[in-house]
């Protein structure tokens, strides 16, 4: 049985205490136990509404009293912002108040500075607690959309279904009623079922009827009828009846779907969720597919198209999809994602569509697009349920994924353990990297439009597998990030750069370094003094190095952010803001923040192709009074360099100038 600490493996800390190495005391403690925490202290009234405003925490930590901030004060603003978080009362040997003093107050606990151990068991025991306490929540919100969504979806699907107890009918969708011929519930209700049915089928209906006379609670158990039914003017018809066990109104009770027999096949195409799919797979017969498609590419689309285009090429896709697919049924399940069912179960078939979809051009208005899909499917099995069969469309979709897209991966125990190994082959890759450097750093120039004279390079990182062989950023990010190795990462990108920087100044360049650095660094205790100690290792100045934070993770970790400038500031390193999108929070965040400089999102640059300065000019006029630079990434062509500097931008960055390179070499003064 494992650990109740090895369940908890990150958690977030915030400390009242005199003194930070009070806090990194109980830093130490939590990893002694194998937890990595990410801590804040805090001493006034002002720093504890801030840590409110722009973190969620875990857990609390609190002396009864520092200078300007008692824990009796913290409890009361917790109450009144109405925030879920455990406070421990740690309590000197002359305490002011009891245990049950603090207990009575709100804390969860008041414990003996002097027990460490027992502070540290009490943590895991409320961050255990608020864990459940968060699922509960979640349930409670998932149980309570489920319901609001099957209520919409008896209520708009094209599906007959009524619910039947005792015999009788307590209620029916309209396409239900339609097809009886009732103009509403009142009408139906108390007609039982049986007289829905013709008098040559009623035999047959009540065999069907018995083989549901199982336990009420089995709601899995289905029975079948086919044959003539009754409409209220007398006419009959033939359909498929589907019978269940169900739940209606916390009665037990009877699932009716019927299905007309048509002469002619149609193709139904809808937006519907999980809970009617469920529903239709259950019907599939065996050696069918599940497919579940997934456009790669749907944030482009949506950039392009629009909240109208998109819905268009949602349309679109489901159609291309249906012709492609024999025997099938199509449904657009979410934004980018769509399912189907056939009689296709070969992987040339589906690495046939695959092909078929990338060489398509999907449109709107004028608009056109190639995309391309990750498909995964798995086929139906005597002993599988239409559950366990939906989890393995979605994990053989997920591997297509992670290999890159624009690929189909049937779903197999093989394909999962091949995929689990190439995720462990990746980690040891990365962690080789680190030991042996098969990392390799690149250089893409930045280019001042001001005439500053400072030669620029933002610094990139490539992996190098054991042949040898490139391997992009953004295939390992991720793994580092799942593993804990971007902090590894980041100060090996730091040692080798600054390294090469040092190198660099030797010739006489003044030349400035900008390299992207990790949540996980951000809110490591000892990132800054490590930094500081790279810097003076190379014997080059501070300000040559600017440390890159994407604007999502200065959301995320502002106070950490704010805590590691204050301990940079010594040093001399810049601090720049990346991929920034212009949105309020951020911008309150950068006057709080006050970064040297802003790197914008590369959408700008795409927008300024097509004669879009709207949307950039709103967002450089608030940001010039607050940085010294703002950079443009991603600049592709000469089209929109006159623009950029009448437009406030202070330097420029894009394969236009020059594509990363494997040394510091581009020539600024050409």
């Amino acid at each position: 049985m494992p650990h109740p600490s090895q369940e908890i493996s990150t958690f977030s800390l915030i400390t009242l205490h005199d003194s930070p190495e009070k806090t990194e005391h109980w830093v130490k403690k939590f990893r002694n136990h194998g937890m990595a925490v990410r801590a804040c202290n805090i001493q006034t009234p002002e720093e504890l509404e801030e840590a409110l405003k722009q973190d969620s925490w875990s857990l609390c930590l609190t002396e009864e009293s520092v200078s300007s901030l008692t824990a009796e004060q913290l409890l009361q603003t917790l109450s009144r912002h109405h925030t879920d978080l455990p406070v421990i009362v740690l309590l000197p040997e002359q305490a002011k108040k009891s245990a049950d003093d603090w207990l009575k107050l709100g804390a969860k606990d008041a414990i003996s500075y002097c027990s460490p151990e027992h502070v540290v068991q009490a943590a895991i025991r409320e961050l255990k607690a608020l864990a459940d306490r968060g699922a509960l929540r979640t349930h409670q919100q998932t149980l309570k959309e489920t319901e609001q969504r099957c209520e919409q979806l008896l209520k708009h699907t094209s599906l007959a279904i009524a619910y039947v107890h005792e015999g009788a009918h307590v209620h029916a969708n309209e396409a239900y009623l339609n097809i009886f011929g009732y103009s509403n519930n009142d009408d139906l209700a108390g007609e039982f079922l049986i007289d829905l049915i013709s008098e040559v089928e009623k035999d047959d209906i009540k065999i069907a009827l018995k083989k549901l006379k199982l336990p009420e609670a089995d709601t899995s158990l289905q029975s079948t009828f086919q044959g003539r039914l009754k409409r209220s003017n007398g006419e009959t018809f033939e359909a498929n009846m589907v019978l269940s066990n169900a739940i209606f109104d916390d009665e037990s009770c009877l699932q009716v779907i019927i299905h007309p027999v048509q002469s002619g096949k149609t193709r139904e195409t809808q937006v519907i969720s999980q809970t009617d799919m469920l529903q239709r797979l259950s019907e599939q017969p065996k050696g069918h597919s599940l497919v579940k498609l997934h456009l790669d590419n749907y944030d482009d689309i949506r950039a392009e198209f629009h909240a109208a285009g998109a819905l268009a090429v949602q349309k679109e896709m489901t159609e291309l999809i249906a012709k492609h697919l024999p025997d099938s049924q199509v449904a657009h399940y979410a934004d980018e994602v769509f399912l189907a069912t056939s009689s296709a179960n070969s992987s040339e078939s589906f690495q046939q569509l695959c092909k078929t979809i990338n060489s398509h051009l999907v449109s709107a208005g004028e608009q056109s697009l190639h995309t391309s899909v990750s498909i995964g499917y798995s086929i139906n099995r005597q002993e599988v349920s239409a559950s366990q069969w939906f989890k393995e469309a979605e994990t053989a979709c997920s591997i297509s994924r992670q290999e890159g897209g624009n690929r189909a991966t049937r779903y197999s125990r093989q394909s999962v353990i091949k995929a689990r190994a190439n995720k462990g082959d990746k980690e040891a890759i990365i962690r080789q990297a680190l030991a042996k450097d098969y990392f390799k750093l690149m250089y893409q120039p930045i280019v001042s439009l001001t005439g500053d004279g400072a030669e620029s390079y933002e610094v990139l990182i490539r992996l190098k597998n054991p042949d040898g062989e490139d391997i992009p950023a953004a295939e390992f990010i991720t793994t580092a990030e799942e593993c804990g190795l971007t902090r590894d990462i980041d100060l090996w990108v730091l040692q080798h750069a600054l390294q090469a920087l040092a190198e660099n100044h030797q010739f006489g360049a003044d030349t400035r370094l900008m390299i992207h650095i990790s949540a996980a660094s951000v809110c490591n205790n000892s990132f800054s003094e490590q930094l500081s100690g790279l810097v003076k290792q190379a014997g080059i100045k501070g300000e040559s190095l600017i440390l890159q934070i994407a604007e999502q993770e200065a959301h995320q970790y502002l106070l950490q952010i704010q805590a590691m400038k204050k301990q940079l500031q010594p040093v001399g390193c810049k601090l720049c803001i990346a991929r920034y999108t212009g949105d309020n929070k951020t911008l309150k965040a950068l006057k709080y923040l006050k970064p040297d400089m802003v790197k914008l999102d590369g959408q700008f640059a795409r927008q300024l192709e097509r004669n879009r300065q709207e949307k950039l000019i709103e967002t450089i006029t608030p940001l010039s009074p607050l940085v010294s630079g703002i950079i443009m990434p991603q600049v592709e062509s000469s089209k929109s360099l006159a623009q950029l500097w009448h437009l406030g931008v202070h330097y420029i960055q894009g394969n236009y100038l020059h594509s990363p390179m494997s040394e510091m070499t581009f020539e600024f003064n050409a």
